[in-house]
């Protein structure tokens, strides 16, 4: 589980595998570069879950859909 908490604007959490990606310069709504995404309306939590991870590098881009800047929680769990 990787979860992002604690924000005061819309913030959306991404989680890629592999070969690194970034949504800098794309459609961030669509998030077409990464295997897992949270990208719902509003300051409410954003959540991912892996199920049965394989070994490897993953990587975690947290993303203002509308520019602006927030402090925020990031909490990650390994079943």
């Amino acid at each position: 589980m990787i979860r992002i908490s604690d924000f005061s604007v819309d913030l959306d959490l991404y989680v890629g595998y592999g070969e690194f990606d970034t949504i800098f310069g794309s459609e961030i709504v669509h998030g077409e570069t990464y295997t897992w995404k949270s990208n719902e309306f509003g300051t409410g939590d954003e959540e991912v879950n892996i199920s049965n991870p394989e070994g490897g590098v993953y990587y975690i881009e947290v993303c203002s859909y509308e520019g602006e800047a927030s402090s925020f929680q990031l909490e990650t769990e390994l079943h």
